[in-house]
């Protein structure tokens, strides 16, 4: 196995991540989640989101292929690295990583026996076990997760608001100023996303008087996330598995180097 090989597993699940990235973004134009304000009797205005759609399921095998291929190429490598120490590979080899620290020395025995104590050194230095390098590690759980269950996404409200102000001027007349629009972040994700969900409020003491100087408009970021039971659930969809091998694939760049 040359780094060819590793390196196309790599570029495979980058382009698999592209290719959701895409399918998410149409997913997104066609307004799935579509925010509604009204009125309450107290003078509060309330948002609340409506589902009109939710993300389907094909999505789930894709995913599963991204993570797969990214955990491949880590085990595509663990080949490689005991095939360049004169070592035979054989069903026991693989790139370890480990639910804990506890005994991994022993795995990294077994699974990368015939490789060099360098490589096994450098390796160990990842820490590649939950409570280490969690990357490595969710990787490696959802690879596993996938083999038994789809890995489904759900609609997720990302908790951000976007705030779009425009000054009208004091007077009539006057050209109106729009600020730039910022994002306040919410603590609370709206995970999983519920149709009819109170996104946020605003209470009738701080709304602004409907023939003042200022217009502000409201609106929220909808994002799509991993399901309920996923190692990474509610967590964004596109950017943690774009993040993820990424990650894995420059951690383990000094040993594909010297292959």
């Amino acid at each position: 196995m040359s780094r060819a090989g590793i390196d196309s597993k790599f570029a495979r699940a980058r382009r698999l991540a592209s290719e959701l990235s895409a399918e998410v973004e149409g997913f997104l134009s066609g307004e799935p989640y579509r925010l509604e304000a009204s009125e309450e009797p107290n003078g509060d205005l309330v948002y609340r989101v409506q589902v009109r759609a939710q993300p389907p399921i094909g999505w789930s095998v894709l995913i599963g292929d991204i993570v797969h291929n990214a955990r491949s190429a880590l085990d595509h490598l663990a080949y490689a690295l005991v095939n360049k120490n004169g070592g035979t590979p054989d069903e026991h080899t693989y790139f370890p990583i480990s639910d804990q620290p506890t005994g991994f020395g022993a795995k990294i025995r077994k699974s990368l026996h015939g490789a060099s104590k360098e490589s096994k050194d450098v390796i160990r230095a990842l820490e590649p076990w939950q409570g280490g390098d969690d990357i490595l590690w969710r990787l490696h759980r959802l690879d596993i997760f996938d083999k038994h269950q789809l890995l489904v996404p759900v609609g997720a409200a990302h908790g951000g608001i976007l705030v779009d102000t425009t000054f009208m001027g004091f007077k009539e007349g006057d050209d109106p100023v729009r600020i730039p629009p910022y994002q306040v972040l919410s603590g609370d994700r709206q995970y999983p996303l519920q149709d009819r969900a109170e996104v946020f409020r605003i209470m009738k003491a701080g709304r602004e008087p409907r023939d003042g100087p200022i217009r502000t408009d409201y609106s929220v970021v909808f994002e799509v996330a991993f399901g309920e039971g996923a190692i990474v659930q509610g967590e964004p969809l596109v950017p943690t598995l774009g993040d993820m091998v990424e990650h894995v694939a420059s951690v383990v760049e000094p040993l594909v180097i010297g292959l």
